[in-house]
């Protein structure tokens, strides 16, 4: 198994992101989110305007490739935060891709690349109803830290935990 990253950076590349999400979404978020929030949600955070934003601003998108081919996105800060941790934005991994330690590699990555940067450690935020993600990144040594309510807009929240993984 290749496992590649390459940088979003082109008009095509953004497309295959909101394809990947497009995909991705409505298995995870299917029961635990309505139909209306999800679109809400992939509007705000995956348009071309707001990829381009977040990478100039320090947090690009890019692409893994399994063998070539389009499996997950991920999007995570470039330095380390004042508490010196590096927060990994997004993490998508395709459906069929699922349950074969992909997702697992993908995290490896993230880690390796925030103590090459000098961070102690990765948080994430997942969906306090996301047993599935909650599960994959306990296993991957993330431990819940603490309850966050975000209010997004036009009557939504995001109902998450934040999760951490000390890098030693």
């Amino acid at each position: 198994m290749d496992l590649t990253y390459a940088k979003v950076e082109t008009p095509g590349d953004r497309e295959v992101v909101r394809g990947i999400v497009s995909l991705v979404w409505p298995v995870c978020y299917s029961g635990i989110l309505s139909n209306e929030q999800i679109s809400y949600m992939l509007d705000m955070m995956y348009s071309d305007d707001v990829i381009i934003k977040d990478t100039e601003g320090g947090v690009p998108f890019w692409i893994c490739y399994l063998d070539g081919t389009p499996a997950a996105i991920i999007s995570y800060a470039e330095v380390p935060d004042e508490k010196n941790t590096v927060e990994l934005h997004k993490i998508y991994l395709l459906p069929d891709f699922w349950g074969k330690g992909i997702g697992n590699m993908i995290l490896s990555h993230v880690c390796e690349v925030a103590r090459s940067c000098g961070a102690s450690a990765v948080e994430l935020r997942v969906n306090k109803h996301n047993e599935r993600a909650m599960k994959a990144y306990g296993r991957a040594g993330f431990s819940k830290v603490k309850s966050v309510v975000s209010d997004i807009g036009c009557g939504f929240v995001m109902d998450d935990y934040l999760m951490r993984k000390e890098l030693l």
